[in-house]
C-alpha cells in the first residue's frame, strides 16, 4: 500500500532529521519486532496460558477442576497486567521464565527487522524500546560495528547518563529478556518501575529535549499512554517534535495524539507482520540526509605547464573556479602527486609563488601531496 511521502508531517520530519539527527531518539514497541516472530503481549500471554493448561495433571486431582478455572479467567482477563501477574504466580517460576525466553529470543539475527538497521543508519541518538528483545542492540552492531550503551530500567545509574552523554544508546524500561530479574509485566512490577525517580527523570527529560520517533506502537498500549503523561499537553512550537507513525488511524485517534504535541505519520499496509511501508519511508529519509561535503585534499585535476598559463590579465578576469583549476594544475606539474619533491622542486614551487604576476597561495585551496 502506501505512506504519502508529500504528507506534511513527513516533510517537516525529513527537515527536522536532515538538520541535526542527532536530535531524535526512537521509541519503539512490540510492533516493530514481529518480522522476527517475536510476539505480542497478547500472544505471550497466550503462550504462557497454554503451558498452563498442559501443567493440570500436576495438580492434586480435587484441585484440578478449580485450577483449571484460574487458567480460563487469566486467559479472558482483558488487563495484561493482572493476566502476567496471575500466570507468574500460578506457574512454576522455571516454567514461565523458560516459556518468556524461548518466545522473545532472537535465535537467528539475520532476522533481525532492516528497519532497526534504518534508525541507527541515520545517526540516531538512541532507542527506547519497550521490547525485551535483543533487536535494537543487535542491529546497532551490526550497522555500527561496536556496541551501544545499554540499560534497563533497574541500572538508574546507567541509564540517567545516556542524555547528557555523547554515545548512542539502548534503553529497555522493561527488562532484557536475558535476565529476569528486570522484567516488568506485573502490577507490582509496574508499580516499582514508575516509582523510580531516575526513571520518571529520564523519561520527562526525553520528552522535552529530544525529537522523538515512536513506532511499533499501538495509542491504547499502556507503554504509549504512560509516556503521554510526560507531555505537557501543549506544543511547544520552538521545542521538540515528536512524530509518530501508525496504519490507518482513525480520525479520534489522530485528534487524540495530537493534542499531546505529537504529529501523526499514517500509511496504509496490507503486510500486517513486516509494514513494508515503514522501511520504504526510512529509506526515504536517509535519502536526505546531507552527505559528508568536504573536497579532496589532493588535486585531481590535469597538470598544466607554466609556460602554458595565460597572462596576467587573463588569470585576474577569470571565474574563480577556472582559476583555481589551473593554478593548481600548474602546482601539480612542478611537484606531481604522490611524488616525494627535491630541493629543485620546492625552489620552482617557491618562485612560483614569488612571481607578482601569479596569484598569491590564498587563491589556491589544494596542494598535490
Amino acid at each position: 500500500m502506501s505512506l504519502d511521502k508529500e504528507h506534511p508531517d513527513f516533510r517537516n520530519l525529513k527537515k527536522r532529521i536532515r538538520e541535526n539527527p542527532g536530535d531524535f531518539v526512537a521509541i519503539v514497541g512490540a510492533g516493530l519486532s514481529k518480522p522476527c516472530g517475536i510476539p505480542t503481549w497478547g500472544g505471550l500471554r497466550d503462550l504462557l496460558v497454554k503451558e498452563g493448561y498442559e501443567r493440570t495433571d500436576d495438580q492434586p486431582v480435587e484441585e484440578r477442576d478449580g485450577y483449571k478455572q484460574k487458567i480460563l479467567r487469566l486467559e479472558s482477563e482483558t488487563n495484561p497486567w493482572s493476566a502476567f501477574g496471575g500466570l507468574k504466580n500460578i506457574l512454576p517460576k522455571q516454567a514461565y521464565e523458560r516459556v518468556v525466553m524461548d518466545a522473545l529470543t532472537v535465535v537467528d539475527k539475520t532476522t533481525i527487522p532492516t528497519t532497526y538497521d534504518r534508525l541507527w543508519q541515520l545517526e540516531i541518538r538512541g532507542i527506547v524500546t519497550y521490547n525485551l528483545d535483543s533487536c535494537a542492540i543487535d542491529s546497532h552492531s551490526r550497522v555500527r560495528d561496536f556496541a551501544a550503551d545499554q540499560a534497563t530500567g533497574k541500572d538508574a545509574s546507567r541509564f540517567a547518563q545516556f542524555l547528557p552523554g555523547s554515545q548512542p544508546f539502548v534503553f529497555q524500561p522493561h527488562g532484557q529478556v536475558s535476565d529476569s530479574s528486570t522484567w516488568v509485566f506485573t502490577p507490582e512490577e509496574r508499580s516499582r518501575l514508575l516509582h523510580r525517580e531516575t526513571y520518571k527523570d529520564f523519561m520527562r527529560t526525553l520528552w522535552q529535549s529530544k525529537h522523538l520517533l515512536i513506532l511499533g506502537l499501538n495509542p491504547e498500549d499502556y507503554a504509549f499512554i504512560h509516556l503521554r503523561e510526560f507531555c505537557s499537553g501543549e506544543e511547544k512550537p520552538t521545542g521538540p517534535q515528536h512524530y509518530m507513525f501508525l496504519e490507518s488511524p482513525k480520525v479520534s485517534i489522530r485528534e487524540d495524539v495530537g493534542n499531546y504535541g505529537i504529529a501523526v505519520i499514517p500509511y496504509t499496509t496490507e503486510d500486517e507482520i513486516n509494514h513494508p511501508e515503514l522501511e520504504e519511508a526510512f529509506v526515504d529519509l536517509l535519502a536526505h540526509l546531507p552527505r559528508d561535503g568536504f573536497e579532496p585534499t589532493v588535486f585531481e585535476g590535469s597538470r598544466v605547464d607554466v609556460s602554458e598559463l595565460p597572462t596576467d590579465d587573463e588569470l585576474v578576469r577569470m571565474p574563480t573556479e577556472k582559476l583555481r583549476q589551473l593554478l593548481n594544475g600548474a602546482i601539480s606539474a612542478i611537484i606531481p602527486k604522490d611524488s616525494t619533491p627535491t630541493r629543485d622542486d620546492i625552489d620552482k614551487l617557491s618562485d612560483f609563488y614569488s612571481d607578482p604576476g601569479c596569484v598569491n597561495e590564498n587563491e589556491t585551496d589544494f596542494t598535490s601531496g
